[in-house]
């Protein structure tokens, strides 16, 4: 099982599709997508057999790269000869989530590298570590934003 972040700021939106490996094969299938829609403060969950359900956002998108509020934790490097610099950071969440969100990027690109997740956010406890790979500074496919109509 994978899963593949997508964001627009534009739109204020993200999408989250998480797909399983067939057998046997190199393909995927599609088993759920969840869109978070920042303007409307909702969230959409689309199955693979296509129900849809819905819930609110309580917490605002985070902006690229390092959002104002964030506490700078250091510096330090990775990978091969040590050659990729990063920088981590941590926000610490209260109200109607309560925990803290530790995420590191690189420290030229800003591209996002690893993200762990601890708390109770929107009503759920959440402890992952998210680990980023295979980053593209540009959107390829803008439907992954879709939400079918009724939902």
């Amino acid at each position: 099982m994978f899963e593949t972040l997508a964001t627009s700021y534009p739109k204020m939106k993200t999408s989250l599709e998480t797909r399983s490996f067939v057998p046997g094969t190199h393909n995927s299938s599609l088993i759920r997508r969840v869109v978070n829609d920042y303007h409307k403060n909702k969230a959409f969950v689309i199955e693979a057999s296509g129900n849809c359900s819905s819930f609110p956002l309580h917490d605002p998108m985070t902006g690229p790269c390092v959002p104002d509020d964030a506490i700078f934790v250091g510096t330090s490097t990775m990978g091969l000869n040590l050659s990729l610099r990063y920088n981590t950071w941590v926000i610490r969440y209260s109200g109607p989530s309560d925990g803290k969100v530790i995420f590191s990027f690189s420290d030229k690109e800003c591209a996002p590298l690893v993200e762990e997740i601890k708390g109770i956010f929107n009503g759920i406890a959440v402890s992952t570590t998210i680990i980023f790979s295979s980053y593209e500074a540009s959107l390829k496919n803008p439907t992954v934003f879709d939400v079918p109509a009724g939902c």
